[in-house]
């Protein structure tokens, strides 16, 4: 999983940064606008992105109840 990697980067001096939510809300924003434009070109994307974005909207049930914040 994700968390020795981390720790193992960070014993070796690797300082590990989160995106600001304003540049990760312009990445978003950037990806809905190319995937847009791909489902247009391609049928299997399209078919793969309608699959994907029924389940996000289905885990964001999971998503809220899940975690104790």
């Amino acid at each position: 999983f994700q968390f020795p990697a981390i720790k193992r980067m960070q014993a070796k001096g690797v300082i590990v940064h989160r995106w600001s939510d304003e540049s990760l809300e312009k990445l978003r924003v950037k990806w809905q606008e190319l995937a847009a434009a791909e489902q247009k070109n391609d049928p299997d994307f399209a078919k793969v992105w309608a699959s994907y974005s029924k389940f996000r909207e289905d885990y964001k049930i999971w998503g809220k109840l899940a975690y104790v914040n």
